[in-house]
């Protein structure tokens, strides 16, 4: 399947729809040591359980959905070939995107959960095909709750397709600066999908699997808070 990225927007953008950058104030994980090769963290990823994602997201199936990417996302940086992506684009001011992870004191895990995810379904942006989108520098990422849906139905497992993953680690890369034209989107797609895709090894298909069931426990798991 062929994605369609309309990831890099204006922070104008954002603020139409009724979002900016305060919203995304979230609170900061504490960070902690980690060893790093070429300003990339090599330390291992913490339990998507014990720090939540920050999904603000209504439907509860496209919530669902949206955790299940992330926690394959991050799953995928786990393989040093997915982590130097982040040496091989630049933010708006040249500064490679590796740095930019690494100033925020973070590993990759942590990163994501200080970025906040709410539904962007009422955009022109979503109706174009894209699964979310965001704009450079930003920590706040909307996401396509119906294509997301469209999917989860459509699969018998919780283990996100690659395109899906590829299209949430592209929008990451937005948040750490990344802009676009360029580098085009269509380019920045075939870097993530060269680098980080489940096809490439056994060992992150095993990851995504791994996420997925985190997020089969979770979800269990909210249910029965819910009730």
């Amino acid at each position: 399947m062929r994605i369609r990225s309309f990831g890099c927007l204006p922070a104008a953008v954002l603020a139409i729809v009724g979002f900016s950058g305060a919203e995304a104030a979230a609170q900061e994980p504490s960070s902690s040591g980690h060893d790093e090769v070429g300003g990339v963290s090599t330390a291992a990823t913490v339990p998507a359980r014990q720090e939540p994602r920050l999904v603000r997201i209504p439907d509860p199936l496209a919530r669902r959905a949206t955790v299940s990417a992330l926690n394959s996302a991050v799953a995928r940086f786990e393989e040093p070939s997915c982590r130097t992506i982040l040496t091989e684009f630049t933010d708006g001011d040249g500064r490679l995107l590796a740095d930019r992870l690494a100033s925020s004191g973070n590993d990759f895990d942590r990163y994501v959960n200080m970025l906040v995810f709410y539904d962007g379904t009422r955009s022109r942006t979503c109706d174009k095909g894209a699964f979310a989108f965001t704009a450079p520098g930003s920590r706040v990422v909307l996401v396509c709750a119906g294509q997301l849906k469209r999917v989860q139905l459509s699969r018998l497992d919780a283990v996100q397709p690659d395109y899906v993953v590829t299209a949430f680690i592209h929008e990451i890369l937005h948040t750490l600066g990344l802009g676009e034209n360029p580098p085009s989107s269509s380019e920045i797609t075939r870097r993530v999908r060269a680098r980080c895709s489940a096809s490439r090894t056994d060992t992150l298909s095993r990851r995504d699997r791994k996420a997925g069931e985190a997020g089969r426990v979770a979800s269990r798991r909210e249910r029965s808070e819910s009730w």
